[in-house]
Protein backbone atom coordinates (compact mmCIF):
# COMPACT_ATOMS: atom_id res chain seq x y z
CA UNK A 1 0.00 0.00 0.00
CA UNK A 2 1.43 3.31 -1.05
CA UNK A 3 0.20 6.17 1.19
CA UNK A 4 1.52 9.67 1.15
CA UNK A 5 0.65 13.23 1.88
CA UNK A 6 2.29 16.06 0.03
CA UNK A 7 1.87 19.76 0.07
CA UNK A 8 0.87 21.56 -3.04
CA UNK A 9 1.52 25.32 -3.14
CA UNK A 10 -1.75 26.50 -4.55
CA UNK A 11 -3.94 23.72 -3.28
CA UNK A 12 -6.42 24.94 -0.72
CA UNK A 13 -7.38 21.48 0.36
CA UNK A 14 -4.69 18.94 1.21
CA UNK A 15 -5.22 16.08 -1.10
CA UNK A 16 -6.14 12.69 0.08
CA UNK A 17 -4.25 9.49 0.62
CA UNK A 18 -3.81 6.33 -1.32
CA UNK A 19 -6.57 3.89 -0.49
CA UNK A 20 -5.30 0.81 -2.28
CA UNK A 21 -1.87 -0.34 -3.24
CA UNK A 22 -2.14 0.64 -6.85
CA UNK A 23 -3.82 3.99 -6.56
CA UNK A 24 -2.74 7.41 -5.46
CA UNK A 25 -5.73 9.69 -5.53
CA UNK A 26 -5.36 13.24 -4.27
CA UNK A 27 -7.97 15.93 -4.51
CA UNK A 28 -7.03 19.43 -5.45
CA UNK A 29 -8.56 22.74 -4.66
CA UNK A 30 -9.13 25.10 -7.52
CA UNK A 31 -7.15 28.33 -7.60
CA UNK A 32 -10.21 30.43 -8.13
CA UNK A 33 -12.94 31.74 -5.91
CA UNK A 34 -16.66 32.17 -6.15
CA UNK A 35 -19.12 29.41 -6.97
CA UNK A 36 -16.46 27.19 -8.59
CA UNK A 37 -14.49 27.21 -5.36
CA UNK A 38 -17.54 26.40 -3.22
CA UNK A 39 -18.68 23.60 -5.50
CA UNK A 40 -15.18 22.14 -5.59
CA UNK A 41 -15.07 22.27 -1.79
CA UNK A 42 -18.40 20.52 -1.68
CA UNK A 43 -17.17 17.90 -4.16
CA UNK A 44 -14.02 17.28 -2.15
CA UNK A 45 -16.03 16.72 1.02
CA UNK A 46 -18.36 14.30 -0.75
CA UNK A 47 -15.35 12.54 -2.25
CA UNK A 48 -13.84 11.99 1.18
CA UNK A 49 -17.12 10.46 2.33
CA UNK A 50 -17.14 8.09 -0.63
CA UNK A 51 -20.19 9.74 -2.17
CA UNK A 52 -18.76 9.67 -5.65
CA UNK A 53 -21.93 10.27 -7.64
CA UNK A 54 -22.68 13.40 -5.64
CA UNK A 55 -19.04 14.50 -5.76
CA UNK A 56 -19.02 14.17 -9.54
CA UNK A 57 -22.15 16.28 -9.72
CA UNK A 58 -20.56 19.01 -7.57
CA UNK A 59 -17.35 19.05 -9.63
CA UNK A 60 -19.34 19.20 -12.84
CA UNK A 61 -21.31 22.14 -11.53
CA UNK A 62 -18.04 23.82 -10.55
CA UNK A 63 -16.89 23.48 -14.15
CA UNK A 64 -19.73 25.76 -15.24
CA UNK A 65 -17.69 28.64 -13.83
CA UNK A 66 -14.20 27.18 -14.45
CA UNK A 67 -14.48 24.82 -17.43
CA UNK A 68 -10.74 24.78 -18.14
CA UNK A 69 -9.57 24.21 -14.57
CA UNK A 70 -7.00 21.36 -14.63
CA UNK A 71 -7.65 20.77 -10.93
CA UNK A 72 -11.32 20.14 -11.58
CA UNK A 73 -10.44 17.73 -14.40
CA UNK A 74 -8.07 15.97 -12.04
CA UNK A 75 -10.67 15.71 -9.26
CA UNK A 76 -13.27 14.47 -11.74
CA UNK A 77 -10.73 11.89 -12.94
CA UNK A 78 -10.34 10.65 -9.37
CA UNK A 79 -14.09 10.28 -8.91
CA UNK A 80 -14.49 8.46 -12.20
CA UNK A 81 -11.62 6.18 -11.24
CA UNK A 82 -13.37 5.33 -7.96
CA UNK A 83 -16.52 4.59 -9.93
CA UNK A 84 -14.59 2.17 -12.15
CA UNK A 85 -15.02 4.35 -15.23
CA UNK A 86 -11.40 4.04 -16.30
CA UNK A 87 -11.62 5.26 -19.87
CA UNK A 88 -13.52 8.40 -18.79
CA UNK A 89 -11.07 8.92 -15.93
CA UNK A 90 -8.16 8.73 -18.38
CA UNK A 91 -9.76 11.47 -20.48
CA UNK A 92 -10.12 13.68 -17.41
CA UNK A 93 -6.49 13.12 -16.38
CA UNK A 94 -5.35 13.92 -19.90
CA UNK A 95 -7.06 17.31 -19.64
CA UNK A 96 -5.45 17.91 -16.24
CA UNK A 97 -2.05 17.59 -17.92
CA UNK A 98 -2.53 21.06 -19.40
CA UNK A 99 -1.75 22.43 -15.95
CA UNK A 100 1.38 24.51 -15.49
CA UNK A 101 1.88 22.97 -12.06
CA UNK A 102 4.48 20.22 -12.19
CA UNK A 103 3.11 18.36 -9.20
CA UNK A 104 -0.39 18.27 -10.64
CA UNK A 105 1.02 17.07 -13.96
CA UNK A 106 3.07 14.41 -12.16
CA UNK A 107 0.01 13.21 -10.24
CA UNK A 108 -2.09 13.22 -13.38
CA UNK A 109 0.45 11.03 -15.18
CA UNK A 110 0.66 8.75 -12.17
CA UNK A 111 -3.10 8.36 -11.78
CA UNK A 112 -3.46 7.99 -15.52
CA UNK A 113 -0.98 5.13 -15.25
CA UNK A 114 -3.12 3.53 -12.55
CA UNK A 115 -6.20 3.99 -14.69
CA UNK A 116 -4.55 2.30 -17.67
CA UNK A 117 -3.22 -0.46 -15.46
CA UNK A 118 -6.71 -1.20 -14.14
CA UNK A 119 -8.04 -1.06 -17.67
CA UNK A 120 -5.54 -3.70 -18.77
CA UNK A 121 -3.38 -1.30 -20.81
CA UNK A 122 -0.02 -2.15 -19.26
CA UNK A 123 1.99 -0.53 -22.02
CA UNK A 124 0.09 2.73 -21.55
CA UNK A 125 0.48 2.45 -17.78
CA UNK A 126 4.25 2.03 -18.08
CA UNK A 127 4.48 5.07 -20.33
CA UNK A 128 2.43 7.17 -17.88
CA UNK A 129 4.55 6.14 -14.87
CA UNK A 130 7.70 7.02 -16.78
CA UNK A 131 6.25 10.44 -17.64
CA UNK A 132 5.42 10.96 -13.97
CA UNK A 133 8.98 10.05 -12.98
CA UNK A 134 10.41 12.45 -15.55
CA UNK A 135 8.77 15.22 -13.55
CA UNK A 136 9.43 13.75 -10.13
CA UNK A 137 12.17 11.13 -10.19
CA UNK A 138 11.90 10.65 -6.41
CA UNK A 139 8.31 9.43 -6.56
CA UNK A 140 8.62 6.02 -4.91
CA UNK A 141 4.99 5.11 -5.62
CA UNK A 142 5.47 5.69 -9.32
CA UNK A 143 8.64 3.58 -9.23
CA UNK A 144 6.89 0.71 -7.43
CA UNK A 145 3.91 0.77 -9.76
CA UNK A 146 6.22 0.95 -12.76
CA UNK A 147 8.03 -2.17 -11.51
CA UNK A 148 4.67 -3.83 -10.93
CA UNK A 149 3.50 -3.00 -14.45
CA UNK A 150 6.78 -4.29 -15.94
CA UNK A 151 6.54 -7.48 -13.90
CA UNK A 152 2.92 -8.03 -14.94
CA UNK A 153 3.92 -7.43 -18.57
CA UNK A 154 6.61 -10.11 -18.33
CA UNK A 155 4.12 -12.51 -16.78
CA UNK A 156 1.64 -11.88 -19.57
CA UNK A 157 4.34 -12.36 -22.19
CA UNK A 158 5.35 -15.63 -20.55
CA UNK A 159 1.76 -16.83 -20.45
CA UNK A 160 1.31 -15.81 -24.08
CA UNK A 161 4.39 -17.80 -25.11
CA UNK A 162 3.09 -20.83 -23.19
CA UNK A 163 -0.27 -20.56 -24.92
CA UNK A 164 1.42 -20.31 -28.31
CA UNK A 165 3.57 -23.37 -27.52
CA UNK A 166 0.52 -25.32 -26.34
CA UNK A 167 -1.35 -24.26 -29.45
CA UNK A 168 1.57 -25.28 -31.64
CA UNK A 169 1.90 -28.63 -29.87
CA UNK A 170 -1.83 -29.14 -30.15
CA UNK A 171 -1.61 -28.38 -33.87
CA UNK A 172 1.19 -30.88 -34.33
CA UNK A 173 -0.78 -33.55 -32.47
CA UNK A 174 -3.83 -32.85 -34.60
CA UNK A 175 -1.68 -33.09 -37.71
CA UNK A 176 -0.32 -36.47 -36.60
CA UNK A 177 -3.79 -37.76 -35.87
CA UNK A 178 -4.99 -36.52 -39.25
CA UNK A 179 -2.07 -38.19 -41.01
CA UNK A 180 -2.77 -41.40 -39.12
CA UNK A 181 -6.42 -41.21 -40.10
CA UNK A 182 -5.56 -40.59 -43.74
CA UNK A 183 -3.10 -43.49 -43.71
CA UNK A 184 -5.73 -45.78 -42.23
CA UNK A 185 -8.28 -44.66 -44.81
CA UNK A 186 -5.77 -45.22 -47.61
CA UNK A 187 -5.05 -48.75 -46.43
CA UNK A 188 -8.75 -49.48 -46.18
CA UNK A 189 -9.18 -48.20 -49.69
CA UNK A 190 -6.35 -50.37 -50.98
CA UNK A 191 -7.78 -53.41 -49.28
CA UNK A 192 -11.19 -52.71 -50.77
CA UNK A 193 -9.63 -52.73 -54.27
CA UNK A 194 -7.90 -56.09 -53.74
CA UNK A 195 -9.59 -59.53 -53.44
CA UNK A 196 -10.30 -60.09 -49.86
CA UNK A 197 -8.99 -63.11 -48.08
CA UNK A 198 -12.52 -64.40 -47.57
CA UNK A 199 -13.32 -64.02 -51.25
CA UNK A 200 -10.08 -65.75 -52.18
CA UNK A 201 -10.90 -68.66 -49.88
CA UNK A 202 -14.37 -68.96 -51.34
CA UNK A 203 -12.95 -68.99 -54.86
CA UNK A 204 -10.40 -71.62 -53.89
CA UNK A 205 -13.13 -73.71 -52.31
CA UNK A 206 -15.23 -73.48 -55.45
CA UNK A 207 -12.23 -74.43 -57.57
CA UNK A 208 -11.54 -77.47 -55.39
CA UNK A 209 -15.17 -78.57 -55.62
CA UNK A 210 -15.09 -78.21 -59.44
CA UNK A 211 -11.90 -80.21 -59.65
CA UNK A 212 -13.44 -82.96 -57.52
CA UNK A 213 -16.52 -82.99 -59.71
CA UNK A 214 -14.45 -83.27 -62.89
CA UNK A 215 -12.25 -85.96 -61.37
CA UNK A 216 -15.32 -87.91 -60.31
CA UNK A 217 -16.75 -87.62 -63.81
CA UNK A 218 -13.50 -88.90 -65.34
CA UNK A 219 -13.37 -91.83 -62.95
CA UNK A 220 -16.98 -92.67 -63.80
CA UNK A 221 -16.19 -92.58 -67.50
CA UNK A 222 -13.16 -94.79 -66.96
CA UNK A 223 -15.21 -97.27 -64.95
CA UNK A 224 -17.84 -97.38 -67.70
CA UNK A 225 -15.16 -97.89 -70.30
CA UNK A 226 -13.56 -100.67 -68.26
CA UNK A 227 -16.92 -102.29 -67.72
CA UNK A 228 -17.65 -102.27 -71.43
CA UNK A 229 -14.21 -103.72 -72.18
CA UNK A 230 -14.77 -106.56 -69.74
CA UNK A 231 -18.17 -107.35 -71.23
CA UNK A 232 -16.67 -107.42 -74.71
CA UNK A 233 -13.93 -109.79 -73.61
CA UNK A 234 -16.46 -112.14 -72.05
CA UNK A 235 -18.52 -112.15 -75.21
CA UNK A 236 -15.47 -113.04 -77.29
CA UNK A 237 -14.55 -115.87 -74.89
CA UNK A 238 -18.05 -117.38 -75.30
CA UNK A 239 -17.70 -117.36 -79.04
CA UNK A 240 -14.40 -119.22 -78.83
CA UNK A 241 -15.87 -121.89 -76.55
CA UNK A 242 -18.58 -122.69 -79.15
CA UNK A 243 -15.95 -123.15 -81.84
CA UNK A 244 -14.34 -125.77 -79.67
Amino acid sequence: MNSRFKKFDQVKIPYSLTLVALTFLAIFGVGIGGSAYRKNEEGNELYRKGKYEEALKAYTEAQLSAPESPELHYNIGNVLYRMGKYSEAAEAYAKALFSEKKELKSFSHYNNGNTKFMGGDLKGAIESYIESLKINSDDQDAKKNLELALLRTKEQQKQQRQKEQEKQQGGQQEQKEEEKKQDSEMKDSERSQQPGSQDMKQKQDRKSEEEKRLLGAIEEQEREALKKSLQKIKQEEKKIEKDW
